[in-house]
């Protein structure tokens, strides 16, 4: 967005905002760097402040916030096991030989070129890329329209294209752990393809947490301030 038509959009988006009377500041900030969540994921957070003071309180934050942690492979590994499950038997997520022969052959063999268990891959029309960030790459709403926009992995049973839940994980929803994602709604099925759109549309949970723990801080700690004033001055 920032450099989309030489950044004159997002001056445009900015300053509608200022229009409106807040504060403006951004950041960019991508979900691998900065939570246990293996997607790379990179996404601009805009924040508006009506209060100077906590505006600023929040520019001393911000490069914490910003401040990278690194993760070495095996890091990464452990963070892929939390969330893909190897043992899935679905045979609907399987790319099998028997589905898609023209993915086994001389110029694309997928059972030969995607074959480290823990890492991500791409399927692309003459050849197969592999995620070599040790995370998935970033999941989008296209995942949701078909075709073969779903990231795969090899898992114990084979090849497979991850699952709408393992999507959802990705993003930093508990599925599995108190949070259920819907197979109906309005009394209709809800498929996959539906999942896997919400799941490419959303943001990652942690990320936005973690922005929203720090200004829940600041707004805390102003309505303390407003609160002893108003005292001291009674």
């Amino acid at each position: 967005m920032q450099n989309h038509d030489n950044g004159n959009t997002y001056e445009i988006i900015k300053q509608k905002l200022q229009n409106e009377g807040y504060i403006i500041t951004e950041m960019v900030l991508n979900t691998m760097d900065h939570t246990d969540l293996p997607q790379n994921r990179e996404r601009i957070y805009i924040l508006g402040f009506r209060n100077q003071s906590e505006y600023e309180q929040f520019m001393v934050l911000k490069r914490s916030i910003t401040s990278k942690t690194n993760k070495t492979p095996a890091e990464r590994t452990e963070d892929v096991k939390k969330i893909i499950d190897f043992n899935e038997t679905d045979n609907k997520y399987f790319y099998t030989k028997e589905k898609y022969p023209h993915y086994y052959n001389s110029t694309i063999n997928i059972d030969e070129q995607i074959s480290e268990k823990y890492q991500f891959y791409q399927l692309r029309r003459v050849y197969i890329r592999h995620n070599k960030s040790n995370v998935c790459p970033t999941l989008t709403a296209n995942m949701g329209t078909g075709g073969h926009n779903v990231p795969l992995i090899r898992v114990d049973g084979g090849v497979r294209k991850i699952t709408p839940a393992e999507a959802f994980r990705l993003q930093g929803f508990p599925v599995g752990n108190g949070y259920t994602l819907p197979i109906a709604i309005n009394g209709k099925p809800y498929g996959d393809s539906n999942l896997y759109k919400q799941a490419g549309n959303a943001v990652s949970v942690p990320v936005v947490k973690m922005i929203a723990s720090e200004l829940l801080k600041i707004k805390s700690s102003s309505s303390g301030a407003e609160l002893g004033t108003i005292q001291n001055a009674s």
